[in-house]
């Protein structure tokens, strides 16, 4: 038996809790794209105000960095049942070509309304080729800074940086996972967890800060029948992310509950056709995530308008749009082999 059939009949996931984090996913970005809504100043939020209202008590901080944990832990899944090689193609064709077209879209308000664009109580700027050309490589987090207009993409500065790492991590001895762990959480209480602001956090700074969030969700993936690592992925979340500026009970139950889904057992069987919808709107997270706030930027001036409404439909028809007839399609022909 090979080390990945190994894998697969040590660590097999349930398909029902595959759908359960994809439904996480979906509603992870929603969040941060209704806390991003704010940037707008709607003059009447309507039934929005309740949502809203749930996803600042959570924070954009919390919710990004439960993106990590979920990260983290299908990463490792993937990085077993693929080679490098494979391991690599299938993120370059998951990330770039929704990644490049949400840049896209964060420089199109720049050849209308000039280099410097008032949204509310938000301006964006036009940056220089250097800071473009780095946040198009995902380099923006080691150098340069995130565009003004692209404002989640700092997750994904972080992100690449994990997964090109991941192929190493893979053979690194459960100890020594163990250890960076600890060592980039207290780097994290430290560094990290007295501001608002892990966006800021360049020159690597916030890549090792954030990596024992992610590297929690991968141990959890692989040694998920571990009893001292399942309460060391409580614990530790809990107790850094309570130093938190803002920490609330909230986005604390918020982190709880997903870290439950990674790990409890999934006795209930749902049907494919739901499975399926479950993945779907687990797709459509990352088209939210990456294009929401390019798009806000892009209505704003466009419109005028202060309808949230509005900005809400236009990001999920543009996500679904984006997810049907570009990403996958796209992701069919280079997963090809993989």
């Amino acid at each position: 038996m090979t080390s990945v059939e190994q894998f697969r009949d040590n660590n097999r996931i349930e398909p029902e809790r595959w759908a359960a984090l994809s439904v996480l996913r979906f509603l992870l970005s929603v969040g941060v794209m209704l806390i991003h809504l704010g940037i707008i100043e709607p003059r009447e939020w309507g039934l929005l105000w309740y949502p809203v209202l749930l996803a600042r008590y959570i924070g954009g901080n919390l919710l990004v960095g439960s993106f990590f944990f979920i990260s983290g832990f299908s990463i490792a899944q993937s990085s077993y049942r693929h080679s490098t090689k494979q391991f690599y193609k299938r993120r370059f064709w998951r990330i770039y070509p929704v990644y490049w077209l949400a840049l896209s879209l964060a420089l199109l308000p720049f050849l209308f309304w000039g280099s410097t664009i008032d949204l509310g109580n938000y301006q964006i700027t036009l940056h220089s080729i250097r800071i473009i050309l780095l946040n198009a490589f995902m380099l923006h987090m080691i150098v340069g800074g995130v565009m003004s207009s692209f404002g989640p993409a700092w997750s994904m500065g972080m992100e690449e940086v994990y997964y090109f790492f991941a192929p190493a991590i893979k053979k690194l001895p459960r100890e020594i996972l163990i250890a960076l762990i600890l060592i980039s959480a207290l780097y994290f209480r430290y560094k990290l967890s007295g501001t608002s602001s892990w966006s800021a956090y360049r020159h690597g700074v916030g890549i090792f800060g954030l990596l024992w969030t992610w590297l929690l969700g991968w141990a959890v993936s692989l040694y998920s029948k571990n009893n001292w690592l399942r309460l060391l992925l409580f614990v530790l979340p809990v107790s850094l992310f309570a130093h938190l500026p803002l920490a609330n009970s909230i986005g604390l139950t918020t982190v709880v509950l997903v870290l439950s889904v990674m790990t409890c057992v999934f006795n209930i069987r749902l049907a494919r056709g739901i499975r399926n919808i479950c993945t779907f709107v687990g797709d459509l997270s990352f088209e939210i995530y990456m294009l929401h706030f390019p798009v806000i930027c892009l209505l704003r001036p466009l419109t005028n308008s202060l309808n949230p409404w509005l900005y809400v439909a236009s990001i999920l028809a543009v996500s679904t749009v984006v997810l049907v007839f570009i990403d996958r399609p796209l992701r069919r022909r280079g997963y090809a082999g993989t």
